[in-house]
């Protein structure tokens, strides 16, 4: 929450990794100890691997490593399910439609990437980022 705001309501910070020492796991620890409601993070080499996958055809790329969701779900389950979620869910298919868009015309006007890689990586191009979610403390007890 913005509480130094005249009305208090949701908002967020942009951190630098050096934040967190560059360790995405001191991201997850962070949220788990309450220190914010979630974080969405872009995960190391993102960029060089997506980059590699088109340059080199490598087909065991995966968009979902590029990005995470951390939350921890019982803080409050119906501020989670009702506002929280549903506004994270908005911005990462928002962050996701506006970089493959980007990409993709970046990726097709460089001539020197061969067409038969694109071939082999439909995945590095369409959605060439995607975002793994973890709820680091599910609110309904496993099964």
């Amino acid at each position: 929450m913005m509480l130094s705001a005249p009305d208090p309501h949701l908002g967020y910070v942009t951190m630098q990794p050096s934040d967190f020492n560059n360790d995405p796991m001191a991201v997850r620890q962070a949220v788990f100890d309450f220190k914010a409601f979630a974080a969405l993070v872009v995960m190391p080499n993102a960029t060089a691997l997506l980059q590699q996958a088109v340059d080199q055809a490598n087909a065991t790329y995966d968009p979902l490593g590029a990005c995470q969701l951390v939350y921890v779900q019982p803080r409050d389950q119906d501020t989670y399910s009702n506002y929280i979620l549903p506004q994270l869910n908005a911005l990462e298919t928002q962050i996701t439609s506006e970089f493959g868009q980007m990409w993709t015309r970046m990726v097709m006007e460089n001539t020197t990437i061969p067409r038969e890689n694109l071939q082999q990586v439909p995945q590095a191009l369409s959605p060439a980022i995607g975002f793994s979610q973890f709820n680091l403390r599910p609110f309904k007890p496993a099964v």
